[in-house]
């Protein structure tokens, strides 16, 4: 299912005459009102994706790099957001060669790790999206700038 919102066209038709800052103002805020459209049409369409999920995977990370191996590279993307212990805030995938995965920073902590991979394609995801992720019973989103994952049990 995608969305599509309806975006503002012009300002409404004023029979007198307005000062040329005002209608500069009422322009600037009707690009400003389609931007925010956009990106909530976009935020939709990206996360309400019938191949939405969130891949968790044990992997062992070496304090102070930024790779590490997965069992299968060719489920995760560039762009991905990854969140789990060790993981620094906002860590994103920058590349994946076979099954080694490199993230846009180092690993703070050394050994076996479950991180969460989330296919955001490069998106960043901003404070108060909270994503549902039906299989697991996870949810997803932004606290203070940083990603973060809770679990819960399944809504009757």
């Amino acid at each position: 299912m995608a969305f599509a919102l309806d975006r503002v066209d012009s300002a409404p038709i004023i029979s007198q005459d307005l000062d040329p800052q005002f209608l500069q103002w009422i322009w600037v805020l009707i690009d400003t009102l389609n931007e925010t459209i956009r990106d909530i049409e976009n935020g939709f369409n990206l996360f309400s994706a019938p191949s939405y999920a969130l891949l968790t995977e044990t992997v062992t990370l070496t304090l102070g790099s930024p790779s590490f191996t997965v069992a299968n590279g060719a489920l995760y993307n560039v762009g991905d957001n990854v969140i789990g212990t060790g993981m620094p805030p906002h860590a994103i995938i920058v590349s994946i060669i076979g099954n080694t995965v490199t993230i846009d920073n180092n690993a703070t902590a050394n050994g076996a790790q479950a991180l969460t991979f989330i296919p955001t394609k490069g998106v960043a995801i901003e404070n108060g999206i909270l994503l549902y992720d039906t299989t697991n019973n996870e949810y997803v989103g932004m606290q203070n700038g940083a990603l973060v994952k809770f679990t819960t049990t399944a809504y009757p």
